[in-house]
């Protein structure tokens, strides 16, 4: 969770057979779905070149993306559900720190072991932190993916944080069998559809 940039991403539409992308200096976006890469599910893709047209699709073999952005710098959303949006308050600043204070502040928040965990965090005007918590199996398997393609990420961020958000609203998106709620500026949860009735997660953070 180093960057939290929020680029407008949009589907592909269907159809679509053949698409050109430019070799202009430019950003590429990565949108993982669930279980990925075990899944072996399709991975959205965007290119934005700098005074270009966005190009964008789908790909389920990262070595199948355009040539032209194999070598751009990837920022890769992942899925929702691997990774909690939580926050914390400590009494230090420095780095290191607040990286070993973690674990413990946050330990009645965890479902795993601290240590098989990866805890990413960014401070906030109020003094408090903004934290994200992976399990470094998670994160292993994706740069380990990554760089099997010849990718290169720059940053990991959930795909919670880049449903669009306005302040004092609550956003939700239905992807597949989930439902992404985004809750604040760094903030929000996934949870599963149900099609009887509201899931119990998201009547339960509602009240």
């Amino acid at each position: 969770m180093k960057k939290l940039k929020l680029p407008s991403i949009r589907r592909p539409r269907s159809g679509a057979r053949s698409i050109r992308v430019s070799a202009a200096r430019g950003r590429l976006d990565l949108v993982l779905p669930h279980g990925w890469p075990q899944s072996r599910n399709a991975v959205f893709w965007r290119w934005q070149s700098s005074g270009g047209t966005p190009q964008s699709g789908e790909v389920t073999d990262l070595k199948e993306l355009p040539a032209a952005v194999r070598n751009a710098p990837a920022y890769v959303w992942t899925p929702a559900a691997d990774t909690i949006l939580t926050t914390a308050t400590l009494p230090t600043r420095a780095r290191s720190k607040i990286l070993q204070a973690l674990p413990y502040a946050l330990e009645d928040r965890l479902l795993g072991d601290p240590e098989t965990l990866h805890f990413a965090y960014r401070p906030e005007t109020d003094g408090s932190l903004s934290v994200a918590v992976t399990a470094h199996e998670r994160v292993r398997a994706w740069l380990d993916a990554f760089a099997q393609a010849g990718l290169h990420p720059v940053s990991l961020c959930p795909v919670t944080l880049l449903i669009p958000w306005a302040l004092d609203c609550w956003s939700l998106l239905f992807i597949g069998n989930e439902i992404l709620v985004r809750t604040g500026a760094v903030a929000g949860f996934a949870c599963s559809l149900s099609i009887e009735q509201p899931p119990a997660l998201l009547v339960s953070a509602v009240q």
